[in-house]
């Protein structure tokens, strides 16, 4: 299982060990060291069932800036949760197939990937507050119009 995990989390996992994982964490117990992963899946397996319908793309956008930020939140509680519990053991990742045990650079990357996240979230915003700004303008112009046009008529 453990295998089949760090597959899944590296993104080399196939479609039936995907789908392995998912028949597993859908059980009612598991083991104690998979709790974490548990509720992640469970989180993704809800997600799912609630974006069943299609929303409006600004929607979906919010949608995705949350579900980021809620999944961004969960790995970082798990690290949390996880961690006391790894104290006797050596701490470790495997980033771009690389094997890293520095907590230093594990904090770093970890950092660089949370920035990178508020960077687009930031940016998706600017550019929704930019259509916002389009739409009313747009809004207004064909107001002034309207009334101009009610102008003329009530003047013939």
């Amino acid at each position: 299982m453990k295998e089949l995990l760090e597959k899944y989390y590296n993104g080399t996992s196939s479609l039936q060990e995907e789908e392995a994982l998912k028949k597993y964490f859908q059980e009612k117990q598991v083991e104690d060291e998979f709790l974490l992963d548990k509720k992640i899946f469970d989180f993704f397996e809800q997600e799912k069932k609630s974006t069943s319908k299609p929303v409006p793309k600004s929607t979906s956008l919010k949608r995705l800036i949350y579900i980021s930020t809620g999944i961004a939140a969960i790995f970082i509680l798990g690290f949390f949760i996880v961690k006391p519990h790894l104290q006797e053991q050596q701490n470790f990742a495997i980033i771009n197939e690389q094997y890293i045990t520095d907590e230093k650079i594990l904090r770093e990357y970890a950092q660089n990937k949370i920035n990178t996240i508020d960077a687009e979230i930031e940016k998706a915003e600017r550019k929704n507050a930019d259509r916002v700004k389009q739409i009313t303008e747009t809004q207004k112009e064909a107001e002034r119009k309207l009334v101009k046009y009610q102008t003329i008529i009530n003047n013939l």
